[in-house]
């Protein structure tokens, strides 16, 4: 089997093409005429043309701007996913007036699919899919799909309704490669990307038959050595010519107390946005090795102060862009409740402030 992913057509507008056989029936015989049928149907055709500011392009203002203007965070719902353990990562991802949702429920590799409505209400869990942790969600051969984020075993990729499932072939990727986590994936012309770290940059592709894993580009930096590093988080979006995601930067603070208990090994994370041009990235037909530093980061003003904040997914809902981001006080793993003050999976709208 060969996936493959829809790509959206612009059509031109049936009252252009009757503006332009009219034009050419009538320029012979009265240029006069033709002036004067050209504006009426002009103001006509302006009824179905978008304009220049459409609403495709307004979702991805706060993204095309962020680096001009301060990017913030709008809380905009609190998901109860009915008192189910442990409940983590929250994705989410539209599908014509619902939500379709993937959330971890414990730490042994398995995730549950259910749907939300419009109002970020979870309304049914449709099951549980095994060897599913962390997922992250996409479109994929007009499907939506699931893409595993486990470390200690190849990735699976399964669609929504768990009929389909298939495992990505790392045996093209070199002896000293490291699967790690927190792939974001992305489609570009109708292929699957995967960026594999930001820091430094490298992005993966897969390739049909066979979901085989290959290495398309490096930026070739040194990884960042100090306390802070920067991690993938969500999927990739893609609009113009870049692709965007809400990734978390993190802190190493060794140890932390947690509920009068020390917990050692400790990480903050917080939510920060990325950005990649893929001219940059894909300017060959071959592992492309750049010196030059592709990756532009942005910080997000965002509500947190400490803990894990761990941003899921990243989408369009009503027009608008949001981002799930995942949130405990201290520790998010499995039967660790007790360390926390809360457990939370939220969706903010991602909005420019100035």
């Amino acid at each position: 089997m060969s996936p493959h992913f829809s790509r959206v057509q612009s059509r031109r507008p049936w009252s252009a093409t009757l503006l332009v056989l009219l034009c050419f029936c009538i320029v012979g015989s009265d240029f006069s005429l033709f002036s004067r049928t050209f504006k009426v149907a002009s103001v006509a055709i302006a009824q179905f043309l978008p304009s220049r500011r459409s609403s495709f392009s307004e979702p991805f203002d706060p993204l095309v701007n962020a680096f001009s203007t301060t990017l913030g965070l709008i809380k905009v719902a609190e998901v109860d996913l009915n008192n189910e353990a442990d409940p983590f990562f929250l994705a989410l991802i539209p599908q014509n007036d619902v939500l379709l949702a993937v959330y971890r429920t414990s730490w042994e590799w398995r995730s549950r699919v259910g749907y939300l409505d419009e109002n970020f209400h979870l309304q049914s869990v449709a099951f549980e899919i095994s060897e599913m942790e962390d997922a992250r969600v996409i479109w994929y051969n007009d499907s939506v799909w699931l893409i595993d984020n486990h470390f200690e075993k190849p990735r699976k990729v399964v669609s929504f309704d768990g009929t389909a499932r298939f495992t990505l072939n790392e045996s093209n990727l070199g002896p000293d490669f490291q699967r790690g986590k927190n792939w974001s994936p992305f489609v570009y012309l109708d292929e699957l990307y995967f960026v594999y770290s930001l820091d430094p940059v490298k992005v993966l592709k897969c390739t049909w038959p066979g979901a085989r894993l290959e290495w398309v580009y490096f930026d070739g930096s040194a990884p960042n050595e100090t306390s802070m590093y920067l991690r993938s988080g969500t999927n990739g979006l893609v609009f113009g010519e870049h692709i965007y995601g809400v990734g978390r930067y993190s802190y190493n603070t060794h140890k932390r107390m947690c509920a009068g208990q020390e917990v050692l090994g400790f990480k903050e994370h917080f939510p920060f946005l990325w950005s990649l041009p893929l001219e940059g990235l894909f300017k060959h037909n071959r592992l492309s090795t750049d010196k030059v530093r592709q990756l532009k980061v942005r910080q997000i003003k965002h509500p947190f102060t400490r803990g894990v904040n761990d941003p899921a997914s990243l989408f369009v809902w009503k027009h608008e862009l949001h981002v799930t981001i995942s949130s405990c006080t201290c520790e998010c793993m499995p039967g660790m409740q007790e360390l926390n003050e809360h457990v939370k999976n939220e969706v903010y709208k991602v909005q420019a402030l100035e």
